[in-house]
């Protein structure tokens, strides 16, 4: 796989980074002082391809430490494997190279043309990753609306318990089974 474009937002020592590979390289290289998040750009791509759903996450990997504004990584590759073309993978979010994902422009590609694909990474205050593919800007159907049905619900499910008391306010329904079941075990 080819990475062709990272964004970054409120990452450890990044606000807000924009790259843009060139497509006609094959070699990247970062050169700068230290202290000048060489290692936080390796570290955002690193978190984007884990597949582990409990990343170390802290309130320092927050930019300045303020966990009110979410982390967010963003990478978007090229020249993946064909397996990746079916449906059942990522064939349905493969979107055209160089298009932003605003929501309204259409980046569906047309046969023939270079693919890409999207993969978003993100953490708030919770501490818990999530992970997705981007939709294309013009699909209405129904993974969308399973998408949004699923947060709303893991969202309704963390206010619900903090409400009744079970979960700290910075905690989430995962954290508290895991705290229940550690608590049992030294019981």
């Amino acid at each position: 796989m080819r990475l062709i474009n990272l964004e970054i937002h409120n990452f450890r020592g990044i606000q807000n980074a924009k790259i843009d590979f060139p497509m006609n390289n094959r070699f990247i290289c970062l050169i700068g002082a230290g202290d000048s998040t060489k290692s936080t750009i390796l570290l955002s791509l690193e978190w984007l391809f884990s597949q582990t759903w409990n990343l170390p996450i802290c309130d320092n990997d927050f930019y300045l430490a303020n966990t009110e504004n979410k982390i967010t990584i963003c990478g978007t590759f090229t020249e993946f494997p064909d397996y990746f073309l079916a449906e059942d993978k990522f064939g349905l979010f493969l979107r055209k190279p160089g298009i932003p994902y605003d929501g309204i422009t259409n980046d569906e590609p047309a046969d023939g043309e270079p693919l890409c694909l999207t993969i978003q990474f993100t953490a708030d205050s919770s501490l818990e990753p999530v992970s997705y593919t981007h939709l294309r800007a013009h699909e209405t159907g129904r993974n969308l609306v399973c998408r949004l049905l699923l947060e709303k619900k893991k969202k309704k499910t963390g206010e619900s318990l903090q409400a009744n008391g079970l979960v700290e306010k910075t905690g989430t329904a995962s954290w508290t089974r895991r705290r229940a079941k550690y608590e049992r075990q030294l019981r």
